[in-house]
Order: structure tokens, then sequence, then C-alpha cells
């Protein structure tokens, strides 16, 4: 039986997360990358003999970064590297085995891949909060409802969402550059975005010629209520709630309950309507 045997370079992605990009200037996904050398056994990845260089790259523009960039602000963060050991295993020349090793080895990995992750969400939440101030996030604890919806045409804006306690990337991105704040020195509107639900229908089945509810379907409308905050004063100055798309229709009959929800709102339907004046909308239509 003739052993294939020999060694190969794997780019491997080991964290992801999100960041502001050096190049963009502004927030975007990143993957935390990796050059890594393998023993291989029939072309398959058996263990590792060698590390390469890592680096940091742009989802967006596709540029790379030295991974020192990760460790901002908080330059003793560093990334610890835990590579899969080799695995003991029998007579290395069965196919079988050497697949059973590969399977463990990808299990080691996605697990220090997952505590990696953490990490670099951990250090993506300290350099926003760097970026645009605790200070600052923070008034987004302390909104209120009122009735009026009109944003000042020069404002710099940031979109934070109060459930995740993040900055609301897709919406933040979605943005036009003159209107999307860049640093705490440059924002002076915060946009805070909370999810939540209302149920928008109700249909009930039974059996045929009974009053008996034995199943129901029901239909939920996502939303969004968007209270804007003025960084200087820390008051509430607008509000309004944004109703996303429609639930699907319940079908003629079930076999059992069903829910339904639409989507929310989008980041450009959210953005379309920062200068409109939406007045005093704070309930959802229902049937």
């Amino acid at each position: 039986m003739i052993i294939v045997w020999g060694s190969r370079t794997l780019t491997l992605t080991i964290g992801d997360g999100s960041f502001i990009c050096p190049k963009c200037r502004t927030p975007h996904k990143f993957r935390h990358r990796l050059h890594k050398r393998f023993f291989t056994l029939y072309y398959i990845p058996i263990f590792p003999i060698g590390d390469g260089p890592d680096f940091v790259e742009c989802a967006h523009c596709q540029g790379t970064f030295q991974p020192e960039l990760l460790r901002y602000p908080a330059a003793e963060v560093k990334y610890q590297r835990r590579y899969p050991l080799l695995i003991a295993y029998g007579s290395i020349f069965a196919l079988m085995t050497a697949f059973m090793v590969y399977t463990s080895i990808q299990d080691q990995h996605n697990a220090w891949q997952a505590e990696q992750a953490a990490i670099v969400v951990a250090n993506t939440k300290a350099a926003y909060t760097a970026s645009f101030g605790a200070v600052n996030l923070e008034l987004c604890k302390s909104t209120r409802q009122i009735s009026n919806w009109n944003i000042p045409t020069n404002a710099h804006i940031l979109f934070f969402n109060n459930e995740s306690h993040e900055i609301a990337i897709p919406y933040q991105e979605q943005l036009p550059s003159e209107k999307r704040a860049s640093s705490s020195t440059d924002v002076t509107h915060i946009v805070c975005l909370t999810p939540n639900s209302v149920e928008y229908s109700r249909d009930e089945y039974g059996e045929k010629n009974s009053e008996v509810v034995v199943y129901t379907c029901t239909r939920y409308i996502r939303y969004f209520d968007a209270y804007v905050v003025e960084v200087e004063t820390g008051k509430t100055v607008a509000y309004h709630r944004f109703p996303g798309s429609m639930p699907a229709t319940c079908p003629d009959s079930v076999r059992s309950s069903l829910s339904y929800y639409g989507e929310l709102p989008t980041p450009a339907d959210m953005v379309e309507n920062l200068q409109s004046d939406a007045g005093d909308t704070t309930q959802l239509a229902t049937s």
C-alpha cells in the first residue's frame, strides 16, 4: 500500500468581527486570517508544523492590515494562539484513521475559533466605545417618546441598537457620508433603535362544524422604536415607530399552531425617512 504524505499551507480564518477600517475610515466587517503549514496524509491536514504571518482583511475593500490593529484600544489584549495537537492514532496507513484524526483536529480548531471570536467581539466593542465615547452611547438608556420626528439637516448621525448594545453597522453604513458620524467629536445625534414586535392578526382552526379552537396561526409585525438623542443636551428630540415588512399569509389549513414574523425595517428604509417629518406614529395598525 502506498502511503501519500507531505505538507501544505492553508490560510485559516481564526476570527471575525467589526472594526473601523483604516483605509475605508468607516465601520466594516473584518476577518483575522493566518497562514499555517500542516503535515498531510493522503492530502488531509493532520497536524500543524509551522506558522506563517497573520493579517486582518477588510470585508469591504479587501485591504490587509497588521494584526496589531485588533489590540486597540487595549494594547495588552493579544490573541492566544492554541493550535490542534497531534492526535494519537493507530495505523496511519489506513485512510479511515486519517479521516478520524482530521475530524478531531477540526473540532478542536472550531472550539478555539469560537473562543477567539469572543475575544474579537470584546475588542471590537472596546474599539467602538473608544471611537464614539462610552458617555455618548449611554445616552440611549434615557430615551422617551415625544410627538415629533424632525432631525436637523446638518446632523452627524450614529445608529445604535438598544437590544444588542452595539453600533448598528448596516444602518450606519447606509447613511450618506455627509451625515455619517465618524468619531465622538463628530457625532451630533444618536438614533437609538429598539426592536420589537406586535401581533397583527390571528387565525383560528378547529374541527369542521365545531367552535373549539385546536390550532392558531398568528402574524406579527416587527418594528423599530427610533429615539433620536441630541448629544450636546442628552435630550430626546425626535421619536417615531417604523414598521417592517408584512408577515406571510396564514394557510387555509394547518396541522399545528404557527407564527409568522415580518422583517425589521431595512437600512435603506430607515435612512430614507430620517429627514421626513413623520409626526407621532406610536401605534401600529392591527386587524
